[in-house]
């Protein structure tokens, strides 16, 4: 039998409040989770979807679901969440083919206005919807590279001298320590590449924009205070635009290499963390963050899905997380032709592998050395 329109609406409503509700309870984290939601399989692997039309009925179903909330899930994990809606018991995977998803899919084709003409098989829709071409269906949330841009971790002032011993209490906290160990990867993956800035913030800080606003509080490409006692700067203000204008045109020439044309080729990952105590960047620092996830309102911009399925990785493992919250955007470079690649920000809070006091790991550290690992394999294409 074929569902009416009435009750295929009800479904798509019943199952996006259940699936909200328990996004809301905490015990139900491990449905955000890849690893817990990878134990199920594809409809590819389910003997019963032997129909090519009820497969491609169930993606656009499913597709349509993930982009209304915002998240990604298995194809074995919507079938069990589908068959748990209210009204749909005792629907064994054997019977998807007898319901019949030809009205599911009618149905969206009515709420996207397809000219009629077009609804006439699977193969008019598909054409109609070229996104649902579905060998590379989860591309557009999924990467085939990633560039991690670590630009300050760095203690090097000079060429020829790194002396942190000079850094006052404020100075530490303005310097991403470890960013570099924790966020590379383990191992050495051709579709990840790692670069990190080799000189420290102070000295040149490599995110700021040209003229940007906070060179007046001394916070620019090159960094000055004024204390009571003397006025504290790192090198002259000219190599650090030198060495600004060299690393912007070197990371430019790998965004070029990795992302040949397509958006969904290269995720940019601005790598930072912060400080949990007040500091010159952050007055106020959140305290009931553990990391800041930030993007741009630009053509930059991962697909919301994959923005969600960040959030909710990190949610998973029992992280606070933040959305453009306390810091915002991420950075991109000027790519000659267009920024055909995507950028995220993930920041950590420092107090989650470090002691911000004698500025030394703690135990914590490994522990989120190996969860940034997952969100690496998560995001990557398989």
């Amino acid at each position: 039998m074929l569902l009416d329109d009435a009750l295929v609406h009800k479904t798509i409503i019943c199952l996006t409040i259940k699936i909200v509700t328990k996004m809301e309870k905490k015990e139900d984290q491990k449905y955000w989770d890849p690893t817990y939601q990878c134990k199920s399989k594809g409809f590819e692997e389910l003997p019963t979807l032997n129909e090519a039309q009820t497969r491609i009925a169930l993606r656009v179903l499913k597709y349509h679901l993930e982009e209304r909330l915002g998240w990604g899930m298995t194809d074995g994990f919507f079938i069990r969440m589908f068959k748990a809606i209210p009204g749909l018991h005792g629907i064994g995977l054997g019977e998807f083919n007898d319901i019949g998803y030809w009205q599911p899919l009618i149905n969206i084709i009515k709420e996207f206005e397809v000219p009629c003409e077009v609804c006439q098989g699977v193969r008019d829709f598909q054409s109609f919807f070229r996104v649902f071409d579905f060998k590379p269906y989860s591309d557009n949330r999924h990467y085939g590279n990633l560039m991690l841009h670590i630009p300050h971790s760095s203690t090097i002032v000079t060429d020829d001298i790194d002396n942190p011993q000079t850094f006052d209490d404020e100075e530490w906290k303005l310097i991403d320590l470890y960013t570099d160990e924790l966020y590379k990867p383990d191992e050495d993956n051709e579709r990840i590449d790692t670069i990190i800035f080799p000189f420290c913030r102070l000295h040149c800080d490599v995110e700021r924009l040209i003229n940007d606003p906070l060179e007046k509080r001394g916070l620019g490409i090159s960094y000055k205070r004024y204390t009571s006692d003397c006025t504290r700067k790192w090198g002259w203000s000219g190599d650090a635009y030198k060495r600004y204008i060299r690393y912007h045109q070197k990371v430019v020439e790998k965004i070029i290499e990795k992302s040949p044309g397509l958006f969904d080729s290269l995720l940019l990952i601005d790598c930072h963390s912060f400080s949990s105590l007040p500091n010159l960047l952050n007055a106020n620092p959140p305290q009931n963050i553990d990391i800041c996830i930030g993007f741009n309102e630009d053509e930059t911009k991962p697909n919301k899905v994959v923005i969600g399925n960040i959030r909710n990785y990190f949610i998973s493992k029992g992280y606070r997380v933040g959305i453009n919250n306390p810091f915002s955007n991420s950075k991109t470079f000027d790519v000659p032709g267009g920024n055909e690649y995507h950028s995220v920000m993930i920041e950590v809070n420092k107090q989650l592998y470090m002691n911000e006091e004698t500025l030394e790991k703690t135990n914590g550290f490994l522990r989120l050395h190996n969860d940034i690992q997952g969100l690496y394999d998560m995001l990557l294409r398989k």
